[in-house]
């Protein structure tokens, strides 16, 4: 026992190690501050909730060891919230904060008040009426398993809301992007399926506790999974950027066609320029081509552009360029030699794999297939 309670507050000192460092540099930071500063919160959150564990072996004031469990339950209620104020933030267009955003922390707020009233309860004739002494044991006995009820139920809420807004952020980037392999941000979805085993690890483990009145998950466990998850978050945090880039999207807002003023005319009119520009200035071959740069080669609005886009020709951004690509990457392997890495950068893909991809759904065979088909029957013609 003694053993396994060393190397629980081994393994915390690590996690509220790295989140404080990090926080610290994320302070420092002077680009996409907003950013910066939210992931900062989130890390010093990710610290306080591990303070409970850190110090109550070294603190000998019981009045001590309530404060810190008081922050530990504050830091504890504040980690989903930011964590999700953080991703929304670094996958909005403009880094803006979502409204009504003081909801979001009614109960951290809520228990940070609990914190200072208990604090106050603790200094001897502060509030008499409550300064007795089974009030005062109450309270330094750190029995506050009751008040962490609402948490669980807090983190599958904020898990649900991050996923979402991971869901219409990818649907978004092949609004206006190419090619988005870079811009996926998979790390993020790997952090909220870590946070998802981590939350079932801890609530499986208590209810099966208060089912069984057996040992749930080995504490050790899971304070070794959430090092895991506060490294990943500081890492890759760090040297993340925002997925769309607020001068690329020139602070204009996601497409609304309700009020759009364009006729049937002036559709079929811009789908045309839209057609000419890949067919004739194959500006697909451009592998950092955004809906940005189309518009402008264009000379029409981005928001034209997306609506002619989706209501004329039937496809978005991410799908209409690629399209071309795939077609003249069918045309190279048909009549080169050139191998298919070559053919799928010249075609103005990023990676082999997103070729692969993109090559597939359009054709329902990989590259390699396909041009072993021309071939056979190439041959077959022949004979």
């Amino acid at each position: 026992m003694f053993h396994t309670e060393n190397t629980v507050t081994l393994l915390a000192t690590i996690a509220a190690t790295i989140s404080a460092f990090g926080a610290l540099y994320c302070l420092t930071q002077d680009r996409d501050k907003l950013v910066f500063r939210l992931l900062a919160f989130f890390l010093i959150a990710s610290t306080m909730a591990e303070l409970g564990t850190v110090l109550n072996p070294i603190l000998i004031s019981p009045y001590a060891k309530a404060i810190v469990r008081s922050l530990w339950i504050v830091g504890a209620a504040s980690v989903t919230p930011l964590f999700w104020l953080y991703v929304w933030t670094l996958t909005a267009e403009n880094q803006q904060l979502p409204k009504r955003l003081i909801w979001h922390f009614a109960l951290p707020l809520l228990y940070a008040f609990a914190a200072i009233i208990i604090a106050i309860m603790m200094i001897d004739g502060a509030i008499p009426i409550l300064d007795e002494a089974a009030v005062r044991n109450q309270i330094l006995s750190g029995n506050y398993e009751g008040l962490m009820f609402p948490i669980p139920f807090q983190w599958a809420f904020y898990f649900t809301l991050t996923a979402r807004r991971l869901v219409q952020y990818h649907a978004r980037l092949k609004d206006v992007f190419a090619s988005t392999e870079k811009k996926e941000m998979q790390w993020v979805s790997f952090v909220m399926a870590s946070y998802g085993v981590y939350w079932i690890l801890q609530t499986g483990s208590v209810i099966f506790e208060m089912v069984t009145d057996r040992p749930g998950v080995p504490v050790v466990v899971e304070y070794a999974f959430n090092i895991v998850i506060v490294t990943t978050i500081t890492l890759w945090g760090l040297r993340q950027r925002p997925g769309i880039v607020p001068h690329q999207a020139e602070k204009s807002p996601a497409p609304s066609y309700e009020k759009s003023a364009l006729d049937e005319e002036a559709k079929v009119r811009i789908a045309k320029k839209l057609r000419r520009a890949m067919q004739a200035d194959k500006l697909y071959l451009n592998a950092n081509l955004s809906l940005w740069i189309l518009a402008r080669h264009v000379r029409v609005g981005d928001n034209y552009v997306s609506q002619v886009l989706n209501e004329k020709i039937g496809e978005n951004f991410f799908d209409f360029v690629n399209g071309y690509r795939i077609r003249d990457a069918q045309d190279r392997l048909k009549d080169s030699s050139e191998t298919i890495l070559t053919i799928a950068y010249d075609v103005g893909f990023n990676s082999r794999s997103s070729f692969y991809t993109a090559f597939k759904k359009v054709t329902n065979m990989t590259p390699t297939a396909f041009r072993k088909a021309q071939i056979h029957s190439e041959q077959i013609s022949l004979s």
